[in-house]
């Protein structure tokens, strides 16, 4: 008979999140499918830091056996401890505009961005991704916004395959972030925001799970309730403009979505701060202190 191993031969799992048999398949000229018959040994010390072996074996009706070794490498629970000591959040301030920008940096339109932040004293957070320019990034930084981390890939049905598949993006964005600003950053939006449904295609319920998993690993995640709609097809500056002004609010906080990837953003930009400067608002750029904005689960 003939066995094969789907996905991976060769895995790294965390202490303490349970492993997900990828699965396998058994075939054999007389008998057919015999993945049914495939005998799995799983060792017991399996949640033990170390390396470790499954073995696949299957047997055919003429006695002939097939056997294959998943070797799975248990690692040791990450403990994020947060850079200062957590204190209770402030209370929401009302009027307070957080702009955020996603998906950046990007070689020509966030330089551009910066500069108006700069020109009009504003301070901001940008969600960065895995591309674009590490000088940009650091730029940011240096002048005073926020560094958060939002996904390496923005690769949906990669990120959201599992558990394990939304952390090792995470890290690789983490790992990114560090090594250009020198300093570990705690403050995430998750793609598509913690609202998408879009995972649900991948992992049902995986949501739920990290919304509540990041926090307890000493992060903050921030979803947004102004948004310009500056990624949808169509979009304009204009179009830009008006959306976040319309949806602005004295009574609340008000955390706004914007892509510093896109040349009608950068367009709106200035005429979206100055309203707000006319109309009493201030800017300020997310912290650890800053009233998480969250949406309601879809997944």
């Amino acid at each position: 008979p003939q066995l094969q191993l789907l996905g991976e031969v060769s895995m790294q799992l965390e202490q303490g999140v349970e492993f997900e048999e990828p699965g396998f398949e058994a075939l054999d000229n007389y008998d057919g499918d015999l993945t049914s018959q495939v005998i799995v040994k799983m060792p017991e010390e399996i949640e033990e830091v170390g390396t470790h072996e499954i073995e696949y074996e299957v047997i055919d009706s003429s006695g002939n056996s097939q056997k294959a070794i998943r070797t799975i490498e248990v690692t040791k629970k990450t403990v994020v401890t947060p850079p200062t000591p957590p204190t209770p959040p402030k209370p929401v301030d009302a009027g307070v505009i957080y702009l955020t920008f996603d998906d950046g940096p990007h070689g020509i339109n966030t330089a551009k961005v910066l500069d108006i932040l700069k020109q009009e004293e504003v301070k901001a957070t940008f969600f960065v991704v895995g591309v674009g320019p590490d000088e940009l990034i650091k730029r940011a930084h240096d002048e005073g916004h926020t560094i958060g981390l939002h996904t390496y890939t923005h690769k949906y049905n990669e990120i959201y395959a599992s558990v394990n598949s939304y952390y090792a993006d995470l890290n690789k964005i983490s790992d990114r972030v560090e090594s250009i600003i020198g300093k570990k950053s705690y403050i995430l939006r998750f793609p598509g925001g913690s609202s998408n449904a879009v995972s649900r295609r991948y992992s049902l319920g995986i949501m739920t799970t990290l919304t509540k998993d990041v926090i307890n690993r000493g992060y903050r995640y921030f979803d947004w309730n102004v948004s310009g709609q500056d990624a949808e097809r169509g979009a304009t500056s204009a179009s830009v403009y008006q959306n976040v002004i319309k949806d602005l609010s004295k009574n609340r906080s008000n955390n706004v979505l914007l892509h510093d990837i896109q040349p009608h953003t950068v367009a709106a930009l200035r005429d979206i701060i100055r309203y707000a400067k006319a109309n009493g608002y201030r800017f300020e750029p997310i912290t650890m202190e800053t009233p998480m904005i969250r949406h309601r689960l879809a997944n």
